[in-house]
């Protein structure tokens, strides 16, 4: 599984997070602010191919934060994003 990019990195109500994966597997996303807290967090079962997920961020304060990709248990990337 590859994640390729967060668009825009100005998040504002929503980000598109686009995948392109080899196999069917569960994607987990775990955003984090800048204290290492979970902010949000969604589970994601995909197939092979391209995908473009949106998140959506509107219940985010403003500021800085990093997203995790997974595959399954296993780190995939890691994406830093500024809530507006």
């Amino acid at each position: 599984m590859l994640v390729n990019s967060l668009q825009p990195t100005n998040v504002q109500d929503q980000g598109l997070l686009s995948i392109l994966a080899d196999g069917a597997g569960r994607l987990v996303i775990k955003v984090l602010d800048m204290q290492g807290r979970i902010a949000k967090s969604c589970n994601e079962m995909i197939s092979a191919g391209e995908h473009i997920f949106t998140i959506d961020m509107q219940d985010l304060p403003t500021g800085k934060y990093v997203l995790n990709a997974f595959n399954g248990a296993n780190f995939v990337k890691c994406i830093k994003f500024e809530k507006e």
